[in-house]
């Protein structure tokens, strides 16, 4: 396993589950340290996005119905999800937004009969599925509904803790792998930027995020031209009442405190800051940011969510985060015709026994991973 996200945890487990050895290389210095280390964790049930093709939507349900139920048998235990989760999301459609309140709807009113038409989908983050369709309106603009949030940090500490006390998973951190070499028996060697490791593998899982592309390059000579952008998130500690908010649609974002007094924030008005088209070897997060860049972005939040948490103003230890976000489409995510508003749940590519995976939304991570494992497991682990 190439990355020890989010992704590359839960295909270990699953893995583990059927008797595989398996070995997790993370560049970092620990797991989830990369993209699944810090975002609202939003458990999509298709709202945010209201331009996307009905595909998008039902990928998005289908996933979001499966999460819990994917996450516990990966770990082969329960959780009590609603210890680790935000209270329902209120939308607000601002006043320049991509689509009108009108439009908005007409989007839930397509969501709802989506789900209704599944009859297989029993829950949502524990909760029986009929609770699940309401959308109610607030004033002309808002929206109360009955999408959650996972709180990813505490989700973490579970699959960390359960990683640790497998007997047939080891976790190698700092170890960036360079280059995946095949033998002529179609065995896998690694080698990481400073050493070659000895050990050959069966098969090799790339998880890895902004430099996918980097280990796909060597075994596919078409890749998808996706793009690269950087995006701020804050995260702080308060005591201010639970909230979960999201402005659409356009460069807006999310605010979320959980019950474990975690709060965070994000926005697209500065939270975006940079942008290359295609694959590139230069793009890098930076782990030190200008303090200006900061205070700027944590100020628009606040200007952006303090009409409805006043008490904002207060908090001012924050920590803020760069990280990347991999998508198709143009810079602006303000255009309609940006081709941001639309995502492909996942993409996933393989030759032999060498298999790419990217999963462009947290809600689709755990379909992804058990997509992966039932086809090896199909393999007969040849």
């Amino acid at each position: 396993m190439v990355g020890g996200g989010l992704l590359g945890s839960l295909i270990a487990l699953r893995l583990s589950n059927i008797g595989m050895n398996v070995e997790i290389f993370e560049a970092k210095s620990e797991l989830f340290k990369g993209a699944s280390y810090l975002g609202e964790g939003k458990i999509h049930l298709g709202y945010t996005f209201g331009l996307a093709q009905d595909s998008t939507l039902e990928q998005l349900i289908e996933s979001a119905f499966n999460f819990t139920e994917i996450v516990e048998s990966s770990l082969c235990k329960t959780i009590r999800w609603e210890n680790i989760t935000s209270i329902p999301f209120t939308y607000n459609v601002a006043h320049d937004s991509l689509i009108s309140p009108y439009m908005f709807v007409n989007h839930t009113q397509k969501i709802m009969k989506i789900i209704q038409r599944r009859i297989h989908l029993q829950s949502y983050l524990g909760m029986h599925f009929q609770k699940n369709i309401e959308v109610k309106r607030m004033s002309e603009n808002s929206f109360a509904t009955s999408e959650r949030a996972v709180d990813i940090e505490k989700l973490k500490e579970i699959i960390l803790a359960e990683l640790k006390i497998r007997n047939n998973i080891n976790i190698y951190l700092n170890q960036e792998i360079s280059l995946i070499e095949t033998d002529i028996f179609n065995k896998y060697s690694l080698s990481s930027k400073t050493a070659r490791i000895e050990k050959k593998y069966d098969y090799i899982i790339n998880c890895t995020w902004a430099k996918n592309f980097l280990l796909d390059r060597l075994f596919f000579s078409n890749l998808p031209e996706f793009n690269y952008r950087t995006k701020l998130y804050i995260s702080a500690k308060t005591k201010l009442q639970e909230t979960a908010i999201t402005t659409i649609l356009g460069k807006y974002g999310d605010l979320v405190i959980y019950n474990t007094g975690r709060l965070y924030a994000s926005d697209y008005l500065t939270g975006l800051t940079s942008f290359i088209n295609g694959n590139s070897n230069v793009f890098e997060e930076r782990e030190s940011l200008p303090e200006e860049l900061i205070a700027k972005h944590w100020d628009y939040c606040k200007h952006r969510f303090s009409h409805y948490v006043p008490e904002l103003d207060e908090i001012t230890d924050i920590t803020t985060f760069e990280r990347t976000v991999v998508a198709q489409g143009d810079s602006d995510i303000d255009q309609i015709g940006s081709g941001l508003h639309d995502r492909s749940p996942y993409y996933i590519a393989r030759k032999g026994n060498y298999i790419s995976a990217l999963g462009t939304k947290f809600t689709t991570i755990p379909q992804l991973a058990k997509k992966i494992v039932d086809g090896i497991s199909s393999d007969g682990f040849k």
